[in-house]
């Protein structure tokens, strides 16, 4: 990906909602009065993205949150293209919603906002050993991140943590990307890693995509 563009895709990514819903699958049928119209099954999350079960049913919703006051930087913009203000904070979260209840497992955790469209938790998903995997959203590379203050350190990675919220490792993708650029040959190529969907490894690890990299 080329720049820091916001906006656009979170907007091509249609993750805007504020709610999750749950919808039945079944063959696709002429529209009908009598149809189930989808159940809202959780409210009030705060720029939901990702959602993962774990073993016994509960599921584990990412939110990236709005960004905050710790500290703004205003984004890196080609010629001819305007700016953006960016600003962090520690509002990203992963909720759960067991026996019909929602409730916050996990706060405090990064985010970077400019406007309505937030960049933080991307995506959850429980190890064999019941900790959680959490992709951290980001969109550019380390020096802008820099920019953001030391509590940013931790935009586009990928954090191993305990259901506590302590942190036992992560992975810091964003810094992969900018000392690698893998699709660097690539005509428009810039260094941009936006963590985004993970799977986890049944020996350990995980797959990771970066949207912004185009690599995994």
């Amino acid at each position: 990906m080329s720049g820091v563009r916001i906006g656009r895709r979170l907007l091509a990514a249609a993750t805007g909602g504020v709610a999750v819903l749950a919808v039945t699958a079944g063959p696709v049928t002429a529209a009908r009065a009598d149809v189930d119209a989808p159940e809202v099954v959780a409210k009030g999350l705060d720029s939901p993205r990702g959602i993962s079960f774990g073993p016994d049913g509960t599921l584990y919703i990412a939110e990236s949150g709005h960004g905050g006051k710790v500290r703004c930087a205003m984004t890196p913009a080609k010629k001819g293209e305007k700016a953006e203000k960016m600003c962090f904070g520690l509002t990203g979260r992963i909720s759960v919603l067991k026996d019909g209840k929602t409730s916050v497992l996990i706060g405090g955790l990064p985010s970077a906002a400019s406007g309505p469209f937030a960049l933080g938790p991307h995506d959850v998903a429980l190890t064999a050993k019941g900790d959680l995997l959490v992709t951290i959203g980001f969109s550019g590379d380390t020096a802008f991140r820099a920019k953001l203050g030391p509590k940013a350190r931790t935009l586009g990675t990928l954090l191993t943590l305990s259901a506590k919220g302590r942190r036992l490792a992560f992975a810091d993708l964003a810094a992969h990307e900018t000392r690698h650029n893998p699709d660097r040959k690539d005509k428009g190529s810039a260094v941009d890693s936006y963590p985004f969907g993970l799977a986890p490894l049944p020996g350990g690890g995980a797959l990771v995509a970066d949207t912004g990299g185009n690599s995994v």
